[in-house]
């Protein structure tokens, strides 16, 4: 029924009528953009040295102000261009962000981390792009229903969705062990209620797999990155040391 009334008031909107074949164009074209999302992000968790993390970070943004099929030429253009790039890889942990979700950190936080020895090899700072695990149904005779349903059933684990039926804890510790992470930065806005309650099931189960990690508070106003560079750099020299 929302989506009906958002058929309905975008039609008004534009002045078009938003019938099936159109909707399943747009689905279709959505759903060559998150596999070239996920593209972006598999070539960039094997060679993270080639991307660094603020041109991926907004690479990925951009997709939030420009058209999709615009989005979708400049990510066939970075997959074309990344791997011609001539940069060493540097002597840094490859680590997952996690409990950004709230809000967006400032930039400088990112390059902090990244300055500090840690490639960003994934985060949750955009969950949204991707929000729909794999393709939905583009030709179907009820997109609205494809949509729904997709919703329902593909949808990415988030702490904004509770779901008794999942234990995030253990699905996030499976990734991070399959994608040959070595730590994990739970970095969290200050009052983000949903993250902060989650991050005690997340934090224990990384212990309970032997995943180091470390966690602080950010706000996007956040202007001094004195402290989380040291910890930063801290937990990079451990693992590098110790592990």
């Amino acid at each position: 029924t929302e989506l009906e009334e958002l058929v309905h008031s975008l039609e008004e909107l534009n002045g078009v009528t938003i019938d099936t074949k159109r909707l399943n164009k747009a689905i279709a074209l959505y759903n060559k953009n998150r596999r070239l999302l996920q593209e972006v992000s598999a070539f960039r968790s094997d060679y993270p040295h080639l991307i660094p993390v603020l041109d991926y970070y907004l690479l990925r943004r951009a997709g939030n102000v420009i058209s999709v099929q615009e989005h979708n030429r400049l990510l066939k253009a970075i997959l074309s261009l990344a791997p011609q790039v001539q940069r060493e890889p540097e002597d840094k942990i490859r680590v997952v962000l996690s409990g950004s979700f709230c809000e967006q950190p400032p930039l400088g936080l990112l390059q902090t981390i990244e300055n500090a020895g840690c490639y960003i090899i994934d985060d949750d700072l955009q969950l949204g792009l991707t929000w729909i695990q794999g393709d939905i149904p583009d030709d179907t005779d009820d997109p609205l229903g494809a949509l729904v349903d997709s919703y329902l059933n593909q949808s990415a684990l988030s702490s904004a969705v509770y779901d008794r039926d999942h234990l995030k804890g253990e699905k996030f510790a499976q990734y991070v062990t399959e994608n040959r992470v070595d730590g994990v930065i739970f970095c969290a806005p200050s009052f983000c209620d949903p993250a902060l309650l989650d991050r005690p099931q997340l934090e224990q189960a990384m212990d309970r797999q032997h995943i180091r990690h470390f966690s602080f508070q950010y706000h996007e106003n956040l202007g001094q990155f004195h402290v989380i560079k040291e910890q930063a750099g801290t937990f990079a020299d451990m693992i590098k040391l110790w592990e």
